[in-house]
């Protein structure tokens, strides 16, 4: 039995981030990068898949509402994607005295001739959670 990861992190030249930030009790907590917190407790312990599906899944909802980035952020918080995604950050941290959220998800994109990285911001959004409708399944 072989166990994933099944690729080599010094192919990787880019990577997707999003990065997550509540507003509670009058001040920012700092960010949180879930896929990459839950994929380094995935590297420790290997059988918890669930923490690959529920990485899926963001990544599934990041890049739907990645696709409506050029709409207007009216017709964003309106969509599936954004309410699942939405509903989804509520459930997996909670959403007691959380008045805001801040998600920004970039790209990083790693450059070998000078051996940095480049940062492209994808979307900024600061929004009140508790003002985003339901996923309507």
């Amino acid at each position: 039995m072989v166990v994933g990861p099944f690729f080599y992190e010094s192919q990787i030249k880019s990577s997707s981030h999003l990065d997550i930030k509540f507003y509670a009790d009058g001040r920012w907590s700092l960010g949180k990068e879930v896929r990459m917190e839950d994929f380094e407790k995935y590297k420790r312990v290997p059988w918890r898949y669930d923490l690959l599906k529920r990485n899926d899944f963001e990544e599934y909802a990041v890049y739907k509402v990645q696709s409506l980035k050029k709409k207007d952020f009216e017709a964003v918080k309106r969509s599936k994607a954004f309410r699942e995604l939405n509903q989804f950050i509520l459930r997996q941290y909670g959403d007691s005295g959380v008045d805001s959220v801040s998600l920004q998800h970039f790209i990083k994109v790693y450059l070998p001739e000078s051996d940095s990285f480049r940062y492209d911001t994808v979307f900024a959004y600061t929004y009140s959670p508790h003002e985003i409708g339901a996923a309507k399944r």
